[in-house]
């Protein structure tokens, strides 16, 4: 019974912000993605000699570099 009773206080703390994102429907959605990318990037660089190479790594798999290879590249 504590259990609701600490949960309804909660909503009702946060009733403006959470009848906001309903009617916005806004979501932190893409912002926890992108959180596990970088994270599972980071991991995949132990080892890297320096904390500039990682987040080399982070800028060009998940910063607006659009990369092309000569082939992809129209004539």
């Amino acid at each position: 019974m504590e259990t609701f009773v600490r949960l309804s206080k909660t909503i009702r703390t946060h009733k403006a912000g959470i009848m906001a994102s309903i009617e916005l429907g806004v979501s932190n959605g893409r912002v926890e993605g992108l959180n596990t990318k970088i994270r599972s990037i980071i991991a995949r660089c132990y080892g890297l000699h320096s904390a500039e190479a990682t987040l080399a790594l982070v800028m060009l798999s998940c910063g607006p570099i659009d990369l092309k290879l000569p082939y992809e590249r129209a004539s």
